[in-house]
């Protein structure tokens, strides 16, 4: 195939995004950007130019362009950038030759898009690469600036492409390794193709492809569509349609009935020439019934797993109010398609291919409760209307309910957020930043401190490091011991298992205050050491108990020698070197388990307040190896103590 069909299928992918009902949400959410836009963009020309123009264009504060942004690796390699010395220059001229090869490839595509402009960090905002002390204070008040309102730049871009498959910046995204593939299923394809890519790799890009509109991945082995409504490939374009936020059923929200998507498919069939294949109607169909018209639960089965074949009542496009009273489905025969053909694309002299092939065996599962994912959880966070959860039992609202729900969405942003990689640990809150300034433009009450949301702060302390690897906090470590953002592992929420909408909780423990600089409070921006600190005082119950390692597993046991926990370190407790005295309080109650802190006492304990720093995170629920004491907390008088 040729050059163009890659870009047809570009332009055709934004044109239906920004333009069709099937793609409300992403319609809905484009009307409601802010007025923030970038203060620099790169102009690429127009055709009409000889030669074209590439250089540095300021905007005024009326200025609201069409613009596209990159998201991209860079490697640690250096690069042509924007510093004190070069901005003039490029005010009037850029040269392509001296730009890294990702940004080159970046241009290309934003030309043959027909836009006039793309955001590149480097080029837009001012670089001291040289480490020169003359540029440190420009470079870094231009950084604060520019990296304060990052989420409005990456949300008010049309599309953002993004050099996925590329692991440094002169490496490039438009070439590809050519290769036969036999993909299993359309998510085998994501994860190979995105979330294992290098980019993906990069904290940096969570908030990136959350707060773009639209993102085009140049993958290793294809291009692939990312937008709020719709994930596709280049080998399947029609794709994925993501979850419908539920918030916004219960808001009266309108949308596209089947017949509606139905329609849209077969006009994009016909403009992409998409073969005539039954199976590749009846695998959307699947998908659709899986992700978007079904609730939970919906299918039916003993086993909740059935294979589809061809034979559907009515013909290859079946109705999916019959396809819901099945009990059995009869034919077991596989679904399969195969592209006979090699795919192409190519912006400029260099290009690759691609054949892929596929045959899988489709199957209709049942959807849990955890059907939202964290694109769905970020959907609701940013809804302006939140459901309001009502206990049956006594007719009022129940606020920890509403308080718990809020938390595990959070954390599910924060659980994905964590795995990514950072070069320097103080960009830890700064790198979620325009996350958290979205969700608080629908949510201005809600105070966010050091990572942690004021309101249901007893629930988000509860987090625990799944991987401790280092023996000692990061390096540069600048943030209170109590927030995940002080650790650089992978983050899990110690309230996971609970069930969303009828918990037996009950909190134990009181927030008496929580300190912090009146800066942290209000920025999601880069955070300065002077502003870093944050004290949180309590009054809980607090015992103590000496920490044992146990075959690998953390253990706390109390004064007795029971067992009454089980413990996670935030950083790893050598076995032979255990026997550490920690002070345990107790947060939360639910489902008969205790769920809380350890906490080690601190030298700074002269006044009339006892300090004490996070040591982990415990939980009374016992692995099925193991049963533990109870109850862990009896018979102790509440304490008010200060956590560092």
């Amino acid at each position: 195939m040729q050059a163009q069909w890659s870009i047809d299928t570009c332009r055709d992918w934004i044109a239906d995004c920004r333009t069709k009902q099937t793609h409300h949400i992403c319609n809905r959410d484009s009307k409601r950007n802010s007025s923030v836009f970038p203060s620099r963009l790169v102009y690429v020309g127009t055709d009409q130019e000889e030669p074209r123009s590439l250089r540095l264009h300021l905007l005024k504060d009326s200025d609201k362009p069409l613009y596209l942004t990159l998201s991209h690796c860079w490697g640690g390699a250096k690069v042509f950038t924007r510093d004190p010395d070069t901005q003039d220059v490029m005010m009037r001229n850029i040269t392509m030759e001296r730009l890294a090869r990702n940004f080159q490839d970046a241009i290309k595509v934003t030309r043959r898009l027909g836009y006039l402009y793309i955001w590149i960090d480097s080029l837009c905002i001012i670089q001291n690469q040289e480490q020169r002390d003359e540029w440190k204070e420009q470079s870094e008040k231009d950084w604060l600036e520019q990296s304060a309102i990052m989420g409005h730049i990456y949300r008010n871009s049309i599309c953002t492409i993004a050099a996925t498959g590329s692991p440094h910046s002169h490496f490039g995204f438009l070439q590809r390794t050519p290769h036969t593939s036999s993909l299993a299923n359309f998510e085998s394809e994501i994860q190979r193709g995105v979330e294992d890519s290098p980019l993906c790799q990069r904290a940096w890009v969570f908030q990136e492809r959350l707060l773009t509109p639209r993102m085009l991945h140049f993958a290793s082995d294809g291009l692939y569509w990312e937008c709020r409504t719709q994930t596709a490939s280049e080998f399947d374009k029609l794709g994925v349609y993501r979850q419908r936020n539920p918030n916004e059923r219960m808001n009266g929200a309108r949308y596209p009935d089947l017949q509606e998507i139905l329609a849209y498919e077969r006009d994009l069939e016909e403009r992409l020439n998409i073969p005539n294949n039954p199976c590749m109607t009846g695998q959307n169909l699947y998908r659709r019934a899986q992700r978007n018209f079904l609730p939970p639960g919906y299918w039916k089965a003993a086993d909740n797993r059935y294979q589809v074949s061809q034979g559907f009542p009515g013909g290859p496009i079946a109705r999916l109010e019959d396809l819901g009273r099945f009990d059995n489905i009869g034919s077991r025969n596989n679904l399969s398609y195969h592209w006979p053909e090699s795919m192409h694309y190519d912006f400029g002299n260099s290009y690759g291919s691609f054949t892929a092939g596929r045959s899988e065996q489709l199957a209709f599962e049942k959807v849990d409760e955890g059907w939202l994912g964290f694109r769905g959880s970020f959907a609701a966070l940013t809804a302006q209307f939140q459901p309001i959860l009502v206990d049956y039992e006594a007719p009022t609202v129940n606020h920890t309910l509403e308080q718990l729900l809020f938390h595990r969405r959070w954390y599910d942003l924060v659980d994905v957020y964590s795995k990514g990689a950072l070069t320097y640990h103080k960009d830890k809150l700064t790198a979620i930043g325009g996350i958290v300034q979205q969700i608080q433009d629908n949510h201005p009450k809600k105070a966010y401190i050091h990572g942690i949301w004021e309101h249901c702060a007893h629930f988000d302390l509860l987090w625990y490091v799944t991987n401790p690897r280092s023996e000692e906090r990061p390096r540069g470590q600048m943030f209170p011991t109590w927030t995940w953002a002080s650790s650089d592992g992978r983050i899990a929420d110690g309230l996971k298992d609970l069930s969303s909408w009828r918990p037996d909780v009950v909190v134990n423990m009181e927030i008496v205050s929580l300190e912090t600089s009146d800066q942290s409070k209000s920025s999601v921006g880069p955070v300065n050491a002077s502003d870093s600190h944050g004290t949180l005082r309590v009054r809980c119950n607090m015992m103590q108990c000496t920490v044992d390692v146990v075959s690998g597993q953390y253990l706390l046991r109390n004064e007795q020698g029971d067992t009454v926990a089980r413990l996670f370190p935030d950083l790893p407790v050598q076995e032979g070197c255990d026997q550490v005295k920690v002070h345990c309080i107790d947060v939360v109650r639910a489902s008969e388990t205790t769920r809380g802190l350890a906490l080690l006492m601190t030298s700074d304990n002269s006044g009339s307040q006892q300090h004490y720093e996070r040591f982990g995170y415990f939980s009374t629920e016992a692995p099925p190896d193991l049963s533990f004491a109870q109850p862990m907390f009896k018979n102790l008088q509440l304490q008010e103590i200060t956590i560092t």
